[in-house]
């Protein structure tokens, strides 16, 4: 078996995590390319990539909006209460 750190060619999986520790959007347009290729099947993409649909989902959702980039997320704050234990 011939692997890889982006793909392993014996079960034809992407490594999605590696390629978005690499390039977050390169990563992103991957899984858009794949997904036009394979007639937009979300669940098959989700395997191939090693990631779940709701993952894909999102990703869709970032291009319909025109925007790959991660975005900053916002600051969560612990109640009181577990801060006193």
């Amino acid at each position: 078996m011939m692997t890889g750190h982006h793909t392993t060619w014996k079960t034809g999986k992407i490594n999605y995590k590696v390629l978005r520790k690499i390039n977050p959007e390169a990563a992103r347009l991957a899984v858009i390319e794949y997904l036009s290729t394979n007639k937009g099947n979300i669940s098959e993409a989700a395997r191939i990539f090693g990631i779940q649909r709701t993952v894909v989902y999102d990703i869709l959702k970032k291009e319909e909006e025109g925007d790959l980039e991660d975005r900053s997320r916002p600051l969560y704050i612990l109640p009181i209460k577990l801060l006193l234990k």
